[in-house]
């Protein structure tokens, strides 16, 4: 793994009648840095829509809310490039990643 530090795939409650008040009862984010109580989001292309930009907002708003979490947002092709960045730092030429 890159960031060996990273909690993947962690859900966060809302909290008793959490759904009641907020409309959902958890939310499970891509990961998580304990240490620093952020999270990052790596985002595809639903993100990039109005209804999916709204949703974001919203949840992030409410992780910070009710748990104090900062968010952090990467979009895939962000992902891909670091991979690439990486890849290429250790030695490995000509890598390219499919599309």
């Amino acid at each position: 793994m890159l960031y060996p530090y990273l909690e993947k795939q962690v859900a966060f409650g809302t909290g008793k009648g959490g759904y009641k008040e907020w409309g959902v009862k958890k939310f499970t984010v891509d990961f998580y840095n304990k240490k620093t109580n952020t999270i990052y989001e790596i985002d595809g292309a639903s993100h990039f829509t109005e209804i999916g930009r709204l949703k974001d907002e919203y949840r992030d708003g409410l992780l910070h809310l009710l748990h104090g979490i900062n968010t952090v947002r990467i979009s895939n092709k962000e992902v891909e490039m670091m991979l690439l960045e990486r890849i290429r730092k250790v030695g490995v030429e000509n890598f390219e990643i499919d599309q």
